[in-house]
């Protein structure tokens, strides 16, 4: 099962240690849009581009990062990998979320991280 990243479950970023799983490549996904609450992103529909990773879970792993998600809606979304689109599990929120910033260019980077 794939899974697309796009904050502190990124390789090199503080919760990655939750992945139990393979890097596939760097994706894209369209029509979000990236916002940080200070010390994580969070993702709803909109209409920019989310910057990520695209990794290969288990099921088993999925239940972890489902309890580290807590809250967040899993949803299944097409990624750009290298040009060819795949189907993925997003951890996203259905509205945008109060008093945030917008992370405009839709990379979420360690300077953002204040966990």
């Amino acid at each position: 099962m794939k899974l697309f990243v796009y904050g502190t479950l990124k390789n090199g970023f503080q919760l990655n240690g939750y992945l139990d799983g393979e890097l596939v490549g760097e994706g894209i996904l369209e029509n979000y849009d990236m916002y940080t609450n200070g010390s994580y992103p969070i993702i709803t529909k909109g209409k920019g581009k989310v910057f990520g990773e695209i990794w290969e879970v288990t099921n088993e792993n999925f239940k972890t990062l489902d309890l580290v998600e807590g809250g967040y809606d899993k949803v299944v979304e097409q990624i750009n990998l290298n040009g060819k689109v795949i189907e993925c599990f997003v951890y996203t929120q259905a509205t945008k979320p109060y008093g945030c910033e917008q992370i405009s260019d839709g990379i979420f980077k360690m300077e953002d991280e204040n966990i």
